[in-house]
């Protein structure tokens, strides 16, 4: 169980996480911003989105422990897919590459990132 959870529950809000994610580029949050229709998401560069992954995948590994399993990281983004503010091509692939993981497996995975997303 994450410590950011029970500050949450405790307070209403974490300060951990409103420092973390405000300064990691590698979370979906870091990306919104506020315009004339409200806030919206932008896309965030492919690197910053490979680092998400690799986040949800180690963060999946420390929380499942002997549970663990390739599709656990895919599994846990759908939970929470239909409530995030993420731009679509952000969504788009990071969705891919959890699905990737799913089906080929995390050495396959990282072969394919280095060889198509980070050219």
């Amino acid at each position: 169980r994450s410590p950011i959870d029970a500050e949450k529950e405790e307070k209403g809000y974490s300060l951990g996480w409103l420092h973390h994610k405000g300064r990691n580029k590698h979370h979906w949050e870091y990306w919104l911003d506020f315009g004339k229709d409200g806030i919206y998401a932008c896309k965030m560069p492919a690197n910053y989105v490979v680092e998400m992954f690799c986040d949800r995948v180690a963060a999946s590994m420390i929380y499942q422990k002997d549970k663990y399993t390739d599709s656990s990281a895919l599994e846990y983004y759908e939970k929470g897919r239909d409530h995030i503010l993420i731009h679509p091509e952000t969504d788009q692939l990071i969705y891919s590459l959890l699905s990737y993981l799913s089906q080929h497996g995390l050495d396959e995975t990282i072969k394919y990132i280095r060889k198509n997303v980070l050219k």
